[in-house]
């Protein structure tokens, strides 16, 4: 990793919570400014808890041996019945 991009990095996320600082300042004042940049607040996040659990998906993992398996049992399968509607 250059050490340029998590300097960079870091300025970034330093700036992030100085302009957060900045607007629960404002936020006491009352003097609200809507800024061009997004604005966390911090205090106010949901617990991690909460937000992990709210995103349920279910994915099907289908290995390559699984894949394998199934062509050759379906390949077997056609030839037994194309045999068997041979045979008699």
């Amino acid at each position: 990793m250059d050490s340029n991009q998590s300097k960079d990095q870091a300025a970034e996320l330093r700036k992030l919570v100085t302009d957060d600082e900045k607007s629960i300042d404002i936020a006491e004042e009352g003097n609200i400014e809507d800024d061009e940049t997004t604005k966390i607040d911090l205090l106010n996040l949901p617990p991690r808890k909460q937000v992990h659990t709210t995103k349920k998906s279910t994915k099907v993992k289908v290995s390559s041996a699984f894949i394998r398996f199934i062509i050759v049992f379906l390949a077997l399968t056609f030839l037994v019945l194309i045999a068997y509607y041979l045979w008699y």
